[in-house]
């Protein structure tokens, strides 16, 4: 009998700000068999914590990226790497609500995201670009 690999999923967004959407889209993973990758819980690492995220992104099969009000080096620097590696990418983006506002360099990233003539949309066709607010927008959506 052929060992199935599971599939993973690196889950990648502002540790701090996303904490709760991150553990919701961890908990929708694995209730779908998906093995979620959460630098949170990686073992203890011989070398930097940016280069075992990195390599955790060249391994993962697909990259999640979870995105509200702002967009951290590290972030970016993950994404870069997943469109380097050719992975299928799904970016999540919470809304605003109130008076709530997003960074600048967020607001750019996401502008260009949109943008007929972005180069992700021509070298990369494997990229999702979905909004949520709730709970259960983020669980269906992921």
């Amino acid at each position: 009998m052929a060992l199935v690999r599971q599939i993973s999923v690196f889950i990648s967004s502002d540790m701090t700000e996303l904490e709760y959407d991150r553990q919701i889209a961890e908990q929708a993973l694995k209730e779908m068999n998906v093995n979620p990758i959460l630098f949170e819980v990686f073992p203890a690492m011989s070398y930097s914590p940016n280069e075992s995220c990195r390599e955790e992104v060249r391994d993962c099969d697909i990259f999640l990226m979870l995105l509200w009000k702002s967009f951290r080096t590290k972030v970016k620097e993950e994404y870069n790497e997943a469109v380097k590696q050719n992975k299928p990418i799904l970016i999540l983006v919470k809304s605003l609500i109130r008076n709530e506002k997003r960074k600048d360099d967020l607001e750019n990233f996401l502008k260009e995201l949109e943008s007929p003539a972005s180069p992700q949309k021509h070298s990369m066709l494997r990229l999702t670009y979905k909004p949520y607010r709730k709970v259960n927008e983020l669980r269906a959506v992921v």
